[in-house]
């Protein structure tokens, strides 16, 4: 939906999300720009973020008080934004992620669209910096690395989740009795009372 409210890109909306573009959006950049930030706009949509973002929002005027807390909410920002990216990376091809970068430059250098709102553009040089070292290491997951992730939070899952051996302790009205005897005998009281 084009509009002159916005200066840049950006998703709207929790319960009818839409990806709201500035009037200039389609003369301002050319086709392959306009499908990174398209693209991107709408991994902020498959992923949820104008949910998560409300509900940061509303937690961070909860605790208004905290300056943590509001720190908490640019980096969460900042997070949404670098998630997004390393989305839309794994869609393009490998030639295609240089471009990417440079749209994102573009977009976030030049004031026509640069805006400190949640979209395509960046909010800080730190977070333009930040984003651009993330793309230019970006590597797609290998599916050796993602067999291996898998079978560590298999064994990892079954390690935590078995029962402990509860045969050796005996029922609850032997370890009561076993109880009672350590708390009767002198040599425990007299250990206790030593230290």
């Amino acid at each position: 939906m084009e509009t002159s409210e916005v200066e840049g890109p950006a998703t709207c909306g929790v319960f009818r999300p839409v990806v709201l573009l500035p009037t200039n959006f389609f003369a301002a950049l050319s086709p392959v720009q306009q499908r990174h930030a398209l693209l991107h706009e709408l991994a902020h949509l498959r992923r949820w973020d104008p949910v998560w973002l409300h509900i940061a929002r509303f937690l961070a005027a909860v605790h208004w008080f905290n300056p943590l807390m509001w720190l908490a909410l640019q980096r969460f920002r900042t997070d949404l934004e670098m998630a997004c990216d390393a989305t839309v990376l794994a869609q393009l091809e490998s030639t295609d992620r240089r471009g990417y970068g440079r749209t994102l430059l573009e977009v976030g250098v030049k004031p026509v669209l640069a805006a400190p709102s949640p979209g395509f553009a960046v909010d800080s040089k730190q977070q333009l910096i930040r984003r651009i070292r993330m793309i230019s290491r970006f590597r797609s997951p290998s599916i050796r690395r993602l067999i291996f992730l898998l079978s560590l939070t298999l064994v990892l899952v079954v390690a935590t989740l078995t029962n402990a051996n509860t045969a050796s302790l005996g029922s609850p009205a032997e370890m009561a009795t076993q109880l009672a005897d350590l708390l009767e005998d002198p040599t425990v009281e007299s250990n206790v009372k030593s230290q």
